[in-house]
């Protein structure tokens, strides 16, 4: 039917209603498509400043088809973390992690497992520019990754002992457990219960200790803020070494349970060790920070508050007035805990950040991420600072930034056309069908 022609009777309304809601479907598409294009290039001109790094204000999923960091670097990230519900290349996808900062949102590389935990598997350095995870999908890998988050570039450095075959490097027993403060070195742990720090920009290694053995990622290391002294957990026994010369400067009995507060266990000025200490059965349990005198073991009497239903309780931060910032890993329903410090996706249903003060009766929560959020790491410069800043909305779909130029150019070109051809037909509706003109025929008189 053509522009110039009006609804037909009652019995052509159908295809006029088609028509119209066609009309509508296609305008809001349209309208979506043109705002996700708008936001798309908003997020793109976002970038990180370089200055103090703080905490985001919110956390959220992803935006669908996030690109990766090598696609495009974002700079330093505040919080990395993964789970079930992540959209990447269209799917939910727990081998993937969101990388979150003041320049916005990347993701990191898929690493080709089912589970992969940032925090335990790729760890974010104190400052929030790097990250460091195996070059493989085994944690005892021949090679690790250190990825700059500013560029992108990615750095292949090669294990202890890991020697060269084919071309490749041959596995040597080694993991990665923790950055050394000041990000040019890397604490290991090896075989026969072996500890010892990689120096990054060299390429050496320092063998410090040799009875640290069952240790694992996460919150099995704590090294001191001067980078001169590790403290970790065996067999019920807190032990600090000096990184120089692998003295063992202390070695004491904790209550029964008792793990490593994570990865800041260490207090601001060097002279305690936070330890969380559980209580009830797990994996709903209740855990409270003790800290331990680095010099004489004995337990110092700050009072943190309890934090209940948590898996386990790790310290990423510490800001003043002893406010502790760490992650609480919840409890899944029903779940079982194969051992104290699993933190596998079955039995975890959500990781929070919280700050927990001495004196205080509670803890508060800093950060409630998404929904399967399973897995966190956080930077310690972003945690301690006590700064934020504000999270930009992911875009619904990333597009990159040529892309979402053109579509929405195309978007906003289709949507005047359409919302054209709309005003017409409702304007042809409202009008009714047109009157039919009145003629008077023509008798022709003959005489």
């Amino acid at each position: 039917m053509g522009d110039g022609a009006a609804p037909g009777p009652p019995g052509e309304a159908a295809p006029w209603r088609l028509r119209l809601a066609a009309l509508l479907a296609l305008t809001a598409f349209l309208a979506w498509a043109l705002s996700a294009c708008l936001v798309g290039l908003d997020a793109e001109r976002t970038r990180d400043d370089g200055g103090p790094l703080g905490l985001p204000d919110r956390l959220h999923n992803p935006g669908w088809l996030t690109p990766d960091n090598d696609e495009g670097p974002r700079g330093r990230a505040a919080v990395v973390m993964n789970g079930s519900q992540f959209p990447y290349v269209g799917l939910g996808d727990t081998n993937a992690a969101a990388l979150v900062g003041p320049g916005g949102d990347r993701m990191t590389e898929r690493q080709g497992r089912d589970e992969w935990h940032p925090g335990e598997d790729l760890l974010l350095s104190p400052d929030g520019t790097r990250t460091v995870s195996p070059a493989g999908r085994s944690g005892y890998a021949a090679s690790v990754d250190v990825q700059d988050l500013r560029t992108g570039r990615h750095r292949e450095v090669p294990m202890p002992g890991a020697a060269p075959a084919d071309g490749e490097f041959v596995p040597s027993g080694w993991s990665v457990l923790a950055w050394m403060p000041d990000g040019d070195g890397l604490v290991l742990a090896g075989p026969a219960g072996g500890l010892g720090v990689l120096d990054l920009a060299t390429g050496t290694f320092q063998r410090v200790a040799d009875h640290a053995a069952g240790l694992v990622p996460g919150s099995a290391v704590a090294v001191r803020g001067d980078g001169r002294r590790i403290a970790y957990v065996v067999e019920g026994q807190l032990v600090v070494v000096d990184v120089a010369d692998g003295w063992t400067a202390l070695q004491a009995t904790l209550p029964p349970g008792a793990q490593l507060g994570g990865k800041a266990a260490w207090s601001p000025d060097g002279e305690s060790v936070a330890v969380s200490v559980p209580s009830g059965p797990p994996p709903a349990r209740r855990w409270t920070f003790r800290l331990v005198d680095a010099s004489t073991g004995a337990l110092r009497p700050a009072a943190f508050p309890t934090v209940g239903d948590a898996v386990t309780l790790r310290a990423v931060g510490w800001r003043a007035g002893d406010r502790v910032v760490a992650i609480a890993y919840r409890p899944e329903d029903y779940a079982t805990q194969p051992t104290d410090t699993d933190t596998g996706f079955a039995v975890v249903r959500r990781a929070d950040l919280v700050e927990v003060t001495a004196g205080a009766s509670s803890a508060r929560t800093l950060l409630r991420p998404p929904w399967q959020t399973l897995a966190m790491d956080v930077a310690q410069q972003a945690a301690a600072s006590g700064l934020t800043f504000t999270s930009p909305d992911p875009p619904p779909v990333h597009l990159g930034r040529a892309t979402s130029a053109v579509v929405g150019l195309a978007s906003a070109a289709l949507l005047l056309a359409v919302l054209r051809r709309l005003v017409l037909l409702l304007a042809r509706l409202l009008d009714g069908p047109a009157a039919s003109p009145v003629t008077t025929p023509v008798v022709a008189i003959s005489d």
